[in-house]
């Protein structure tokens, strides 16, 4: 009897850490690996491919030089518009092929922001700020639309390009009309509505680890396994964390932008400023905006 229960001790951590492990890797959530037919993913690949010149140095450019740019690449620029169109979804349920297509894709979907945001830098030189505006815009669309269906590295990348249609749009928000302003508010609020939960993304990523893994059950495993399971824990609750603050960070971000332009509108055809956010729904937003990390009301002033 007290062989057995000897035996129990040393084989229970082992077999709390499998339990463990079977836990994370089947996560309640079903997810959809169908694509659209057709698929804007497949249109922003080509689109990609299409792409002459460099455009990385777009802020650099002169006028004449931004121009060429863009005449040069109005195959690519009809491409990435035509996406637009579609339904996009990453092909992650093929985990090759989406491991093979990724850094590529990604280093695509960077050379087309760029040259929409040269788009954009060349129509402020000629001092047509709504057409600015609205090639800002489709970089904000870009890259939301771009990650959909991913995993957390898709949301990332789409992150990252959201600061090349954010930045500019703040800095001319002053420069546009109230019709402009009134517009990119209701479009900043229609993509946000369409944005990908970071749940979902989060939920996707489990499951595309647990089908790529094949777990063998091995001694040297489950050894392996029990030491570094703690450590492991916190540090991926700590990665989970980080990756959760910066999808809510870009989200309230591109809400406070929604809000600004909102209330700019208000103030060129009221003729005075908002005196909370309350006075910009339902004219200027359709609703009153929440924090994503905290699910309040946010506020308008900003404090």
């Amino acid at each position: 009897m007290k062989r057995i229960l000897v035996v129990g001790l040393v084989a229970l951590p082992f077999l709390v850490a499998v339990v463990c492990l079977v836990a994370t890797l089947h996560p309640a959530f079903a997810w959809d690996t169908s694509l659209p037919r057709p698929n804007g993913y497949d249109k922003f690949i080509e689109a990609a491919g299409a792409l002459k010149g460099d455009a990385g140095n777009y802020e650099a450019m002169s006028e004449p030089e931004l121009s060429a740019l863009i005449a040069t690449n109005a195959e690519a620029l009809a491409l990435v518009h035509s996406a637009f169109t579609c339904e996009c979804r990453v092909p992650i349920r093929d985990t090759k092929i989406y491991a093979a297509n990724e850094e590529i894709y990604w280093d695509g979907c960077q050379n087309l922001v760029k040259l929409l945001a040269a788009k954009g830098r060349l129509a402020e030189l000629e001092n047509h700020s709504a057409e600015a505006a609205k090639d800002y815009l489709d970089i904000e669309r870009f890259a939301i639309e771009s990650g959909r269906g991913g995993l957390l590295i898709d949301g990332l990348m789409g992150i990252k390009m959201e600061g090349f249609a954010q930045v500019p749009l703040e800095k001319m928000l002053r420069q546009l009309d109230a019709k402009t302003c009134r517009a990119a508010a209701s479009t900043l609020e229609s993509f946000d509505a369409k944005r990908q939960d970071y749940q979902d993304v989060y939920d996707r990523e489990r499951i595309f680890h647990r089908d790529k893994t094949t777990v063998v059950f091995s001694v040297r495993f489950i050894t392996d396994m029990i030491k570094s399971f703690a450590k492991s824990r916190k540090q991926n609750a700590e990665m989970r964390k980080t990756v959760e603050e910066a999808f809510y960070e870009k989200q309230f971000e591109s809400r406070v932008l929604a809000i600004k332009f909102a209330a700019r509108a208000y103030e060129l055809e009221k003729g005075e400023s908002a005196l909370n956010i309350h006075d910009l729904v339902p004219a200027y937003l359709k609703s009153v905006p929440h924090d994503p990390g905290t699910t309040r009301e946010m506020v308008y002033p900003f404090r």
